[in-house]
């Protein structure tokens, strides 16, 4: 993976409502107010708390449309986590929508380092995806059930981005 990123920014592009708290035990903490834009969607469709620290993507129904907001911030290496919490429908489901979070190169090659979150097909149950793409090539997929449910609870999805190779933590189990 040498030379795989360039440079990364960090982006979250959600389809559905979705609670997002970032932190990070780097060196600095960043800011949904001050250190991300919102790439896709209407700014109605993210709110952002007072002290930035969270940010709320939603889905508009009418429209079908999510929000992406990105980084201003580029990182060549690092740890990023991010705290979800996935929300469900009226009927108590996860469905007909996927949310993920990602770290994109910006050398023009399409190159993703990424979570997905999704229901399973039969609508019962969530997955969670992996996924490393390089130079658009996608075939690095791997899917895992949860052993927990993702929309009772925020749970720590990080990333950790290194020159020797990428990983995927969550927490708490």
């Amino acid at each position: 993976m040498k030379g795989l990123f360039t440079r990364l920014s960090m982006a979250l592009l959600w389809a559905h409502l979705i609670n997002i708290a970032h932190s990070s035990h780097a060196f600095h903490l960043l800011k949904f107010n001050r250190d991300f834009r919102i790439t896709q969607g209407s700014k109605n469709n993210v709110h952002i708390s007072g002290d930035g620290n969270m940010a709320t993507l939603m889905l508009n129904k009418k429209a079908d449309v999510g929000a992406e907001v990105v980084s201003h911030e580029q990182f060549l290496f690092g740890r990023f986590d991010v705290k979800i919490k996935l929300l469900p429908d009226e009927q108590g489901r996860f469905t007909g929508a996927a949310a993920s979070y990602y770290l994109i190169g910006t050398s023009g090659n399409h190159d993703e380092i990424r979570y997905d979150f999704s229901s399973n097909e039969n609508g019962q149950g969530y997955m969670l995806g992996t996924n490393i793409v390089i130079n658009g090539n996608r075939d690095r997929e791997i899917s895992f059930s949860f052993e927990f449910d993702p929309t009772k609870d925020y749970h720590t999805y990080s990333m950790l981005n290194f020159r020797v190779g990428s990983y995927w933590i969550v927490s708490p189990l």
